[in-house]
């Protein structure tokens, strides 16, 4: 089926069938095509990992007015706002980057769509073909402000608080939006300058589209981006990073978790997708990718994630109680995260008591939302009177929870194939299969 996302090219059209990804070129885009194919700027991108490779599948479809190509699959769509700062610094780099190179060989992007870039083999990696155009001297970079508020403004929110403030817009963050909010001491910072408050008092964008800009200019400009995308920091937080050592287990309690997990996990059959849903510092998520696995590790604190991030998992932030909605036109052209997510495997270990308890989620709720979005489930179920539990409940009334309350709920959706006591512990994981 067509990708709802693609409408808006008229060049091309991408479709994915659930296993291949095609991508249909039409003849208005032939020339720029064959260009990238034929210049030597193709070969460059690829050979340096910045551009995802294809292959040719047909260049005679519809008496040749269509090239169908076949790039490599990204298995897991995942978008900006889901990521940490680290990669969609990598992600504004790689723009950058490939933007420089295309301009050695009479090309540049026509767009600077963090969209345009994913997470693939271990790095993020620029997705669309079909977004060079060819260079004229003296013209302006188009995608200029594109990229600042798809990069550059959101980077510098994280930066100076420590949040991304940018979900359910796909047209990103503005400069008047990011001026606002960061502190006003920035106004003194060249860099933050040029780029950021002249755009917002509307300095640098009036006759943008007219405005003559030689090609060593252009060069000077997108060096200077780079130096400043490269030089911006994370302010981090501690939040949950300090979770694992919060005395939730004795030594020989985790020590018998690790051991009943990686034997499950090496029980499974090699190589299935899984998603660690409140993956914390990715231990888990480390151990299946180890076997072999592709991984989401999926975790609501952003600087969880970023810890995560460099490692053969995927690294998302998301929180399962307010995940990433469906936004663009018809509510279709980006979709949810939950929308996204189907795996062969859950992983929810020490993540119950966070939603039944912290967020007021009814068991029966959350043994649905996991049957929806998996085949194997490994759970933990932490106890009412375990001290992580106590604490998250409070003073407050908590919808009923209990281990009978759990096996009830989720023997509903799955069958129990082995369930093990945490030795020197109360809580107790089970694998499941979905009925």
């Amino acid at each position: 089926m067509k990708e709802p996302s693609s409408f808006r090219d008229v060049s091309a059209k991408v479709f994915d069938d659930g296993k291949t990804i095609k991508r249909e070129i039409y003849p208005s885009y032939f020339k720029e095509y064959d260009h990238l194919m034929q210049s030597g700027l193709y070969q460059e991108l690829t050979e340096k990992q910045l551009l995802i490779p294809h292959k040719a599948l047909a260049e005679n479809l519809n008496n040749g007015q269509i090239i169908a190509i076949e790039p490599e699959r990204v298995n897991f769509i995942s978008y900006p706002y889901e990521w940490c700062f680290s990669m969609l610094k990598d992600a504004a780099l790689v723009t950058l980057q490939v933007n420089s190179i295309a301009l050695k060989y009479g090309m540049v992007l026509k767009d600077a769509s963090a969209f345009n870039v994913q997470y693939h083999k271990g790095k993020m990696t620029f997705i669309d073909t079909t977004s060079f155009m060819f260079y004229k001297e003296g013209m302006p970079w188009g995608a200029y402000r594109q990229y600042c508020q798809h990069f550059l403004y959101p980077l510098l929110c994280m930066k100076h608080l420590n949040a991304n403030v940018w979900k359910g817009n796909l047209e990103g963050i503005t400069a008047a939006e990011t001026a606002k909010i960061i502190p006003n001491s920035c106004r003194f910072i060249p860099s933050y300058w040029a780029h950021l408050y002249s755009q917002a008092m509307e300095l640098t964008t009036t006759g943008q589209k007219t405005m003559k800009l030689p090609k060593v200019a252009l060069l000077a400009l997108l060096n200077h981006l780079e130096k400043f995308t490269a030089s911006l920091k994370n302010r981090s937080n501690p939040g949950w990073i300090d979770y694992a050592d919060a005395g939730s287990y004795t030594e020989t309690a985790q020590e018998s978790k690790n051991d009943i997990v990686e034997k499950w996990l090496g029980i499974m059959p090699f190589s299935f997708t899984l998603a660690d849903l409140g993956a914390n510092l990715g231990f888990y998520s480390g151990m299946a990718s180890t076997l072999g696995n592709e991984v989401i590790a999926v975790d609501s604190d952003p600087d969880c994630v970023e810890r995560i991030y460099g490692g053969n998992a995927l690294p998302l932030v998301a929180d399962l109680c307010n995940p990433t909605p469906a936004i663009g036109w018809n509510n279709t052209e980006r979709k949810s995260f939950l929308d996204r997510l189907h795996v062969d495997t859950i992983l929810a270990l020490a993540i119950i008591h966070h939603l039944c308890i912290g967020n007021n989620v009814p068991l029966d709720y959350v043994a649905k939302l996991f049957s929806e979005h998996c085949k194997t489930l490994i759970v933990e179920f932490v106890p009412p009177d375990d001290k992580q539990a106590i604490k998250l409940k409070g003073s407050k009334n908590i919808p009923n929870y209990g281990l009978s309350v759990f096996e009830s709920a989720f023997l509903d959706y799955f069958t129990i194939k082995e369930q093990v006591n945490i030795t020197d512990s109360k809580r107790i994981l089970f694998w499941m299969e979905k009925r």
